[in-house]
């Protein structure tokens, strides 16, 4: 099993997979998500993740609801970490850039945490690019 990285990052072994993502393959056109292969995909485009980044996406899909920062921390990054939640606010910021015209799907709810949200934004945020 491998996760898609950067070129030039040593692959991690498989012994490193977190058992917190789901586990059913998921696919919500145009993302799909291979969650064998650790690979993800938007727009049949594959992208560059990290295994930080895949996982949060994985357990965001499969939770189906808003996932405060603190519960990203504890069960998708591993354990108790000093640094606050602007960490997980990194990796999100790092996955909207890297989904690029489907960064919408990664949304924050206010006083809530994440979310994966399979609809299309309103016309007027696709055209100015918002979210």
């Amino acid at each position: 099993m491998d996760y898609l990285w950067d070129s030039g990052q040593q692959e991690p072994s498989s012994e490193s997979v977190r058992d917190s993502a789901p586990a059913p393959p998921t696919c919500l056109p145009p993302i799909h998500l291979d969650l064998h292969r650790f690979s993800a995909w938007a727009d049949g485009r594959r992208l560059a993740l990290t295994r930080i980044e895949f996982d949060i996406l994985a357990y965001l899909v499969g939770a189906s609801r808003a996932v405060p920062a603190e519960e990203i921390l504890k069960r998708v990054i591993g354990g108790a970490h000093s640094v606050e939640s602007s960490l997980v606010r990194v990796h999100i910021a790092n996955l909207r850039r890297k989904l690029g015209p489907r960064r919408h799907h990664l949304e924050t709810i206010r006083g809530r945490g994440f979310c994966f949200v399979n609809e299309m934004p309103p016309r007027d945020d696709l055209k100015a690019g918002h979210r």
